[in-house]
């Protein structure tokens, strides 16, 4: 898991592995908070952060949602809903990108991994295309 500066993380959030968390990301845990009113554990709603899910800078994540394994939630973006496993969701609210996948760069002679998002108008790279030690790739287009 990587957490970046100023990201809270409060009761009744859980977040599963190698999850990155963007500068700034906000996470509520009460849905309709009151100031005159003292908040109770029972008003708190779960969020689940699925494994290997990607939020990027500033994302707001609204209480009570899951956000599936891989997921990729763009800088900025507001989450109010369930974010399926997979997906790349930009915007405010979020809006999925249906022609995104994520895809796998395999490195020759190494068992090292890269990826990418994969839209229909742009390539998106998670890291850099090619490695630091100037070998070459093999791409696999196949949906993870």
């Amino acid at each position: 898991m990587k957490i970046q500066n100023n990201v809270s993380i409060y009761q009744g959030i859980k977040i599963e592995n190698d999850v990155f968390c963007g500068p700034s990301v906000v996470f509520t845990n009460v849905k309709f908070p009151i100031s005159y009113k003292k908040t109770l554990k029972k008003d708190y709603e779960k969020t689940l952060v699925e494994k290997k899910a990607t939020l990027g800078a500033n994302s707001t994540i609204v209480c009570g949602v899951t956000i599936g394994k891989f997921a990729f939630v763009g800088a900025g973006a507001l989450v109010n809903k369930d974010i399926k496993p997979y997906a790349l969701v930009v915007g405010n609210p979020e809006s999925y990108r249906p022609n995104a996948k994520l895809v796998r760069i395999k490195y020759e002679n190494s068992t090292r991994y890269e990826y990418m998002i994969h839209t229909k108008l742009e390539l998106l790279p998670i890291k850099e295309q090619y490695p630091a030690h100037g070998g070459t790739h093999q791409r696999q287009e196949n949906e993870l």
